[in-house]
């Protein structure tokens, strides 16, 4: 594959697949002599909100993987979710982003975290909002349903401004990262075996992660 990883997901997979036993400390500095680490990032002003206000979801384009069941290499998505609170995040892959994969993954997202937040904030994804506008946008019929049925209140993002959804817009390039690591160390795995290690990631490692504020 010619898609790139960040260093520690490369430790990550030579460490799993290959069996290195050196620390994760010398293969950092051995990326950082070569040049290989992260760009250092903006900073940005956190905005806290208390537990179970709200969820934030995104959309990122994570890479090819081959579908067995059209024998060929499809486009794939992560459908991404946090709770703004805690940053428990949900990931699952899908290869459209269209209405009913849209709403069938808020559903399973509801169902992992075993129950819903006060408000959803998103993108103005056409899978959710026909129409934007700050004060009355206007929602597909199906978004519409799904949150009147779990008493939801969806907040679309202003238009063009990611800071709106600053955690989630975060969170996109590890599940990317996660996506590549996965495919490498389970090449034959299809989607929903992809989906169920995805599960395992967001509940075993990244959800035992303290930051800032918890």
């Amino acid at each position: 594959s010619t898609e790139g990883v960040l260093p520690k997901t490369a430790y990550e997979i030579i460490r799993d697949r290959d069996g290195l036993s050196v620390s994760y400390e010398s293969f950092k500095r051995f990326a950082r002599e070569r040049s290989l680490g992260r760009k250092d990032r903006k900073l940005m002003i956190r905005i806290e909100m208390p537990p179970g206000i709200e969820t934030q979801i995104d959309y990122g384009k994570a890479g090819l993987h081959h579908d067995p069941a059209s024998g060929r290499n499809r486009v794939v998505y992560a459908f991404c979710g946090i709770l703004s609170h805690s940053r428990l995040p949900f990931i699952q892959f899908v290869y459209t982003q269209e209405q009913k994969s849209f709403v069938g993954s808020i559903v399973d997202m509801f169902e992992y975290y075993g129950g819903a937040t006060t408000t959803l904030a998103m993108d103005n994804l056409k899978s959710g909002v026909i129409k934007p506008d700050i004060w009355d946008p206007k929602l597909n019929k199906s978004c519409a349903e799904m949150a009147e049925h779990y008493r939801v209140f969806i907040d679309p993002c202003r238009v063009a401004t990611p800071t709106d959804k600053g955690k989630i817009e975060r969170f996109v390039g590890p599940a990317r990262e996660l996506f590549r690591k996965l495919k490498k160390l389970h090449p034959t795995a299809d989607i929903h075996e992809l989906n169920r290690e995805a599960i395992k990631w967001c509940r075993e490692e990244y959800g035992r992660r303290e930051h800032g504020t918890i």
